[in-house]
């Protein structure tokens, strides 16, 4: 899927291809974090506010797991938040096409 109707469509791509490498397990979370973090300080247009607080929300799960969820499930629980994000993206581009 191309990142059309996007502001930012360069950071998008990189969300989405750095969520793809995670959930495959070649990229680690801190590196999924890192990119989020520095995706939230990119997107600052205002018709794109709910991506930014959505990668903030993203951004505080991935922190959380980081140090309430024992270490062998770690890998598991960032992957179901990497997809969420995907998903989500995915939803928005659409609603924003059709609309």
């Amino acid at each position: 899927m191309t990142d059309a109707g996007f502001i930012y469509p360069q950071i998008i791509d990189e969300i989405r291809r750095t969520s793809d490498l995670h959930i495959v397990g070649t990229t680690s979370a801190d590196d999924l974090q890192r990119l989020v973090q520095r995706a939230e300080h990119v997107i600052i247009a205002v018709e794109e506010k709910d991506i930014r607080a959505k990668l903030t929300d993203v951004e505080g799960r991935l922190e959380l797991i980081k140090f309430t969820v024992e270490a062998e499930q770690q890998a598991f629980e960032t992957t179901k938040v990497a997809k969420e994000l995907l998903d989500w993206l995915s939803q928005r581009q659409a609603n924003q096409t059709s609309a």
